[in-house]
Protein backbone atom coordinates (compact mmCIF):
# COMPACT_ATOMS: atom_id res chain seq x y z
CA UNK A 1 0.00 0.00 0.00
CA UNK A 2 1.26 3.51 -0.81
CA UNK A 3 0.06 6.38 1.35
CA UNK A 4 0.74 10.10 1.27
CA UNK A 5 0.72 13.09 3.54
CA UNK A 6 0.01 16.61 2.37
CA UNK A 7 0.99 19.23 4.92
CA UNK A 8 0.41 22.96 4.99
CA UNK A 9 4.12 23.56 4.41
CA UNK A 10 3.83 22.23 0.86
CA UNK A 11 5.09 18.74 1.59
CA UNK A 12 3.81 15.85 -0.49
CA UNK A 13 5.65 12.95 1.15
CA UNK A 14 4.86 9.37 0.20
CA UNK A 15 5.38 6.27 2.32
CA UNK A 16 5.15 2.66 1.11
CA UNK A 17 3.98 0.14 3.72
CA UNK A 18 4.04 -3.66 3.38
CA UNK A 19 2.90 -6.00 6.17
CA UNK A 20 2.87 -3.07 8.59
CA UNK A 21 6.48 -2.10 7.84
CA UNK A 22 7.68 1.04 6.05
CA UNK A 23 9.54 -0.26 3.00
CA UNK A 24 9.93 2.95 1.01
CA UNK A 25 9.55 6.69 1.13
CA UNK A 26 9.88 9.91 -0.81
CA UNK A 27 10.31 13.28 0.84
CA UNK A 28 8.62 15.50 -1.72
CA UNK A 29 7.63 19.14 -1.70
CA UNK A 30 7.57 22.35 -3.67
CA UNK A 31 8.26 26.05 -3.50
CA UNK A 32 5.13 27.04 -5.40
CA UNK A 33 6.87 26.73 -8.75
CA UNK A 34 9.07 23.62 -8.86
CA UNK A 35 8.64 20.29 -7.14
CA UNK A 36 11.47 18.34 -5.62
CA UNK A 37 12.05 14.74 -4.63
CA UNK A 38 14.43 14.21 -1.72
CA UNK A 39 15.67 10.96 -0.21
CA UNK A 40 13.80 8.57 -2.48
CA UNK A 41 14.34 5.03 -1.28
CA UNK A 42 12.93 1.51 -1.30
CA UNK A 43 14.28 -1.16 1.06
CA UNK A 44 16.55 -3.53 -0.85
CA UNK A 45 14.36 -6.57 -0.13
CA UNK A 46 11.35 -4.85 -1.74
CA UNK A 47 12.93 -3.45 -4.89
CA UNK A 48 11.81 -4.49 -8.39
CA UNK A 49 8.19 -4.95 -7.31
CA UNK A 50 6.84 -1.60 -8.60
CA UNK A 51 6.95 0.12 -5.21
CA UNK A 52 9.30 2.89 -6.35
CA UNK A 53 7.22 3.59 -9.43
CA UNK A 54 4.00 3.61 -7.37
CA UNK A 55 5.51 6.05 -4.86
CA UNK A 56 6.80 8.34 -7.61
CA UNK A 57 3.41 8.28 -9.33
CA UNK A 58 1.62 9.12 -6.06
CA UNK A 59 4.01 12.00 -5.35
CA UNK A 60 3.68 13.31 -8.92
CA UNK A 61 -0.11 13.33 -8.65
CA UNK A 62 0.03 15.23 -5.32
CA UNK A 63 2.42 17.81 -6.79
CA UNK A 64 0.32 18.19 -9.94
CA UNK A 65 -2.75 18.73 -7.73
CA UNK A 66 -0.78 21.55 -6.09
CA UNK A 67 -0.28 23.20 -9.50
CA UNK A 68 3.31 22.06 -9.97
CA UNK A 69 4.31 21.08 -13.49
CA UNK A 70 8.00 20.21 -13.12
CA UNK A 71 9.92 18.11 -10.59
CA UNK A 72 13.63 18.11 -9.90
CA UNK A 73 15.72 15.63 -7.98
CA UNK A 74 19.36 14.93 -7.25
CA UNK A 75 20.84 11.48 -7.80
CA UNK A 76 24.51 11.09 -6.97
CA UNK A 77 26.62 9.92 -9.89
CA UNK A 78 27.73 6.84 -7.93
CA UNK A 79 24.14 5.76 -7.30
CA UNK A 80 23.91 3.30 -10.18
CA UNK A 81 20.63 1.74 -9.05
CA UNK A 82 18.93 5.11 -8.61
CA UNK A 83 20.24 6.57 -11.87
CA UNK A 84 19.17 3.47 -13.76
CA UNK A 85 15.66 3.78 -12.28
CA UNK A 86 15.26 7.46 -13.22
CA UNK A 87 16.60 6.95 -16.75
CA UNK A 88 14.37 3.90 -17.27
CA UNK A 89 11.32 5.91 -16.16
CA UNK A 90 12.02 8.66 -18.72
CA UNK A 91 13.50 11.33 -16.48
CA UNK A 92 16.01 13.57 -18.26
CA UNK A 93 19.44 14.26 -16.85
CA UNK A 94 20.20 17.99 -16.68
CA UNK A 95 23.60 19.26 -17.69
CA UNK A 96 22.79 22.96 -17.98
CA UNK A 97 23.41 24.04 -14.38
CA UNK A 98 25.70 23.56 -11.42
CA UNK A 99 24.81 22.58 -7.89
CA UNK A 100 26.58 24.02 -4.86
CA UNK A 101 26.87 23.02 -1.21
CA UNK A 102 27.69 25.26 1.72
CA UNK A 103 28.38 23.78 5.14
CA UNK A 104 26.55 25.76 7.82
CA UNK A 105 28.86 26.10 10.76
CA UNK A 106 30.09 29.13 12.70
CA UNK A 107 33.45 29.27 10.95
CA UNK A 108 31.97 29.26 7.44
CA UNK A 109 29.24 31.75 8.30
CA UNK A 110 31.77 34.18 9.80
CA UNK A 111 34.09 33.71 6.80
CA UNK A 112 31.15 34.26 4.39
CA UNK A 113 30.21 37.54 6.10
CA UNK A 114 33.79 38.90 6.25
Amino acid sequence: MVTHRLAAVKLCDVIAVFDGKIVGSILAGHDGRHGGFYHVCVHEAYRNHGIGKAMVTAAMIRLKDEGINKIQLVAFTGNEIGNHFWHAEGWKERVDYNTYDFVLNDENIIKFNS
